[in-house]
């Protein structure tokens, strides 16, 4: 199939190639959340749940070959018919219902950690704490990426008001 000019990328196969028109594709996976002021329930010390973003995840305006496929546990599937190769930043901005909590944040991938993907948030108080995380990420056709979050030091919640993740 020949390639379809558009402006600096071009498009075979519905992919799309990096600028320049040469090499391996280029996907961006793209998710904000902005005010969320629902908590995630901790029902079980160290045990993981997925974020409660209560709807409010949207893709981001440069998403490609990505799409939103839970906007309130902000989950993102690949849509690429080709493999992917890249990396996973997540940025985030949270405050625990209790003071002197100790949480934890991973990347899964169709439900598995992702390698390097647990990052924690140490002594997490009543006040605002912002982290990230970044891990390599490889993915095909179908593959579903989200964040989960554990409570290492007790049962309280915890709120995401924040969110942003990229993938690319």
């Amino acid at each position: 199939m020949p390639l379809v000019k558009l402006g600096k990328r071009a498009s075979v196969l519905g992919d799309v190639a990096p600028f320049g028109g040469g090499g391996a594709l280029h996907a961006i996976g793209s998710l904000v959340a902005l005010d969320n002021a629902t908590e995630t329930v901790i029902g079980v010390q160290n045990q993981w749940e997925d974020l409660n973003l209560n709807a409010l995840a949207v893709a981001g305006s440069n998403i490609t070959l990505w799409s939103v496929s839970d906007t309130t546990i902000g989950e993102l599937t690949y849509n690429g018919s080709s493999p992917f190769d890249g990396r996973l930043l997540a940025v985030l901005s949270v405050v625990s219902a209790m003071a002197s909590q100790e949480f934890q944040f991973r990347a899964v991938k169709n439900g598995l950690v992702l390698s390097d993907g647990v990052k924690a948030a140490r002594d997490l108080g009543i006040s605002l704490g912002n982290m990230s995380l970044l891990t390599p990420v490889q993915c095909v056709e179908d593959d579903i990426i989200r964040l989960q979050v554990r409570n290492v030091s007790g049962t309280s919640n915890v709120t995401v008001l924040q969110l942003s993740i990229d993938i690319s």
